[in-house]
């Protein structure tokens, strides 16, 4: 009405969908699990371009303090993280698609013993099915063959994540230690955006 243009790369018909779906699963959240807040964000694959966000189920519920923008604050994003941890030893021709794996209880460094969401083990598999169906202890074995944690670090730079290693900086700063996700990385508890994780 001031005369003023403003431009921007959301589209409002996706934006208001956004804004139904946060609602609507926030709800079955809530209802479901006791969790009750939902977050989205939508990336143009072809530009990089933010289409719909919506941070938080409501930004503006001052009372319940929700005015917080989750999809540009820092959160493990689980095994939806496997996949970068995987494609490292892919890209340094450590492993293929086809390359045997074993599912089975293991010890790895520093008696960090991990189970598998089902509490179960597989056994012997390839790569992609290992990948496929979500398994923790070959994601963990990933980490290493990917080479560890500052490796891994460094290949999110390169995709434009840096949320992981200034948390890494602080960590360090704060706490003195040598690591600060260790093996449990490859599952995923490296600290990271959801917004970087669209992009």
């Amino acid at each position: 009405r001031g005369g003023l243009r403003i431009y921007t790369s959301l589209d409002p018909v996706l934006q208001d969908k956004a804004e139904e779906l946060v609602k609507n699963w926030a709800d079955s959240n809530n209802a479901r699990f006791a969790a009750q807040n939902a977050s989205l964000v939508s990336v143009d694959n072809k530009t990089g371009h933010v289409i719909a966000m919506v941070g938080w189920r409501d930004y503006y519920d001052e009372e319940n303090k929700w005015n917080v923008n989750i999809t540009t604050s820092r959160l493990q994003p689980g095994s939806s993280f496997k996949p970068f941890v995987y494609s490292i030893a892919i890209d340094k021709e450590i492993i293929g698609s086809k390359t045997p794996i074993y599912d089975l209880k293991t010890r790895f460094p520093g008696w960090y013993e991990p189970n598998n969401f089902d509490w179960k083990f597989m056994g012997k598999m390839d790569v992609s099915t290992a990948l496929n169906n979500s398994r923790n202890i070959p994601a963990v074995k990933m980490y290493f063959l990917a080479g560890g944690e500052n490796a891994i670090g460094d290949w999110m730079k390169t995709l434009w994540v840096d949320s992981i290693n200034a948390f890494k900086d602080d960590y360090f700063e704060n706490y003195g230690k040598e690591y600060a996700y260790w093996a449990s990385m490859g599952l995923g508890t490296a600290m990271l955006t959801p917004l970087e994780m669209a992009g």
